[in-house]
């Protein structure tokens, strides 16, 4: 049996690589690994962050113990994607509980797995408030489909303008941004950050991570396509 890695520990580069196109399913000649290597500090600070708690850590509250289980995870989740697309939480644990490691595991452990795979594959914060008491977090429940929980987490956008209308000067640059408005940039790994405007600091925040970006949007609009009823 192959080697596996905990999640306590830093992946291989190697495995660094296998994540990224189980993630987003790309083939492995055509990954850069090092233009992810800011995805992977924040894939590693979240891993980290497990072994945090004085009652009870995280990782004691998940079915998984290794980066290789997040594989198998997103390989159950891309199968089942390929015949319901709109999946919903219960089906998706329904396939999970065919894998040895979840099986015979508590419910509340394989949902917790489950977020915590959709906290490093989305970066979006999805995690039980018991974990995140400090911070703003989204809860996936057994009553609404995937493609409805992202949808009302990332509402579409108020304006009907198509982009080609909207013009930008050359100059709209976050140095200017700050020059003129005293606004400033605030990088962040949380998808659901991006452009969030904290009126008292007058900071908005910006979604650091572009090669992610542009994986996400590579798979979604197929995605979402097919999970149209």
């Amino acid at each position: 049996m192959a080697k596996r890695t905990k999640l306590a520990e830093d992946p291989s580069k190697g495995l660094r690589t296998e994540i990224v196109c189980h993630f987003w399913r790309k083939q492995k000649d055509t990954v850069n690994i090092q233009a992810y290597n800011t995805y992977f500090e924040y894939y590693n600070t979240t891993c980290r962050a497990l072994l945090l708690g004085v009652a009870c850590t995280e990782l004691e509250s998940l079915s998984i113990t290794t980066h290789e289980d997040l594989l198998d995870m997103i390989d159950a989740l891309w199968k089942l994607s390929e015949t319901t697309p709109n999946f919903d939480r219960p089906q998706l644990r329904a396939e999970l509980l065919k894998i040895p490691t979840h099986i015979d595991q508590p419910l509340a452990k394989v949902n917790n797995s489950i977020n915590f795979l959709f906290r490093l594959w989305l970066t979006v914060r999805i995690q039980e408030p018991d974990f995140s008491p400090a911070a703003r977090s989204f809860q996936w429940d057994d009553s609404s489909m995937i493609k409805n929980f992202l949808m009302r987490n990332f509402p579409e956008p108020r304006s009907n303008r198509l982009e080609s209308e909207i013009l930008l000067e050359s100059d709209f640059t976050a140095v200017n941004l700050f020059r003129m408005c005293g606004i400033r940039v605030n990088w962040t790994n949380q998808l659901e950050d991006h452009l969030l405007y904290d009126v008292e600091t007058r900071t908005v925040s910006i979604y650091s991570l572009g090669e992610c970006l542009q994986d996400h949007l590579s798979w979604s609009v197929s995605f979402w396509k097919r999970a149209e009823p």
